[in-house]
């Protein structure tokens, strides 16, 4: 497989593109520029331009946003095939958010200027990024009625369950989350303090809800972590 035909493959496994024709990914190729970034670099900050457009190949991603306090809130997390930074085909303004790879990440980079150009040539693809867009603020509208009426044993319930989702894998146990989380990065996710979280995660454990193999979350109760996501 040559350098090319290399590139048009890797297009056609991100979400957005894999249903387009050949020729158009063909066409969309030598827009891309692809950029490795390892575990905890950023990929785009607060105030950043905002005159790029990401799509995810490899790796995991996290997009947070920062109060004004400096504490952090994970807004998202990518996985392979997703784009990210997308509300740059909107407003073109700065960045309000940051993007920080989780694990050694591949990236594809559009220029905003040249997506928005090859979007208007064809309906179907624009439409179905703006449907993403709402999708993405649906979920971000999902997670602040967690963090606004959900107790922290709630919110991690919440975001197990979401992770599952996702991630999960068949485990002896349960399911396994197959992704590394720290409890700091926990935190992040639920709108938390690290050491509230870390007392629930034991409080979890020690109550046979979950368990932890090699950093990553197993659910073993899914039902009863069910249960304490509808309470609150």
């Amino acid at each position: 497989m040559d350098d090319h035909t290399h590139k048009v493959w890797y297009l056609k496994k991100i979400n957005l593109f894999k249903e387009m024709d050949d020729k158009d990914v063909q066409l969309l190729e030598p827009l891309i520029i692809h950029k490795q970034y390892k575990r905890r670099a950023f990929i785009f900050l607060p105030d950043d331009p905002g005159d790029k457009v990401y799509c995810l190949k490899e790796g995991i991603v996290r997009i947070a946003t920062i109060a004004p306090s400096g504490k952090e809130m994970t807004l998202a997390i990518m996985e392979p095939g997703e784009i990210f930074g997308e509300l740059a085909l909107l407003e073109g303004a700065r960045r309000q958010t940051l993007a920080q790879a989780v694990v050694d990440s591949l990236v594809c980079l559009i220029r905003r200027k040249d997506f928005q150009a090859f979007l208007e040539r064809r309906p179907s693809l624009s439409l179905k990024v703006t449907k993403m867009i709402g999708e993405r603020v649906r979920e971000l509208e999902s997670r602040l009625e967690d963090i606004v009426f959900k107790d922290v044993p709630g919110r991690l319930a919440s975001l197990f369950l979401r992770l599952e989702r996702k991630y999960g894998r068949p485990h002896p146990k349960g399911v396994l989350i197959d992704m590394k989380l720290t409890h700091q990065e926990i935190a992040n996710l639920i709108a938390a303090t690290r050491e509230t979280t870390s007392v629930n995660l034991s409080r979890m454990k020690q109550q046979g809800l979950i368990s932890v193999d090699d950093h990553r979350i197993v659910i073993v109760q899914q039902d009863k972590l069910r249960k304490l996501h509808d309470e609150f």
